[in-house]
């Protein structure tokens, strides 16, 4: 279902618009994240870089309260369609709160959900 993301497209995409992620500091409160989760499950190069920017993100933002801003939803709101909303794989879904579990998650805001009717 839908465009497979390869690292063509990914390239064309940070050619065209720059990044696909970001770290914002806005105080010593708070850390806005930014990350692609269309990368995520991949298997390309690109999403071994992604999770060692997070890894490096997570030790900076220790103990601040986390926003994160991503295409695809953490969790599928309708129980057991997640196969339909495409909202991130549950292991990468463990991986990334594990990876910021120094961290306080406030806010998570995602992109649509995809659902054929």
């Amino acid at each position: 279902m839908g465009l497979v993301t390869t690292s063509e497209r990914v390239t064309n995409y940070k050619t065209t618009f720059g990044t696909d992620r970001f770290l914002e500091l806005p105080n010593s409160t708070w850390a806005i994240i930014g990350l692609n989760s269309e990368v995520l499950s991949s298997g390309l190069p690109e999403e071994t870089e992604q999770w060692e920017w997070l890894e490096e993100v997570a030790a900076e933002v220790q103990g601040r309260c986390v926003a994160f801003f991503l295409h695809r939803p953490f969790w599928s709101p309708m129980p057991g369609f997640s196969e339909h909303t495409l909202a991130i794989e549950e292991t990468d879904r463990d991986r990334l709160l594990q990876v910021f579990s120094n961290s306080r998650l406030k806010l998570v805001g995602s992109g649509h959900l995809h659902r054929p009717r």
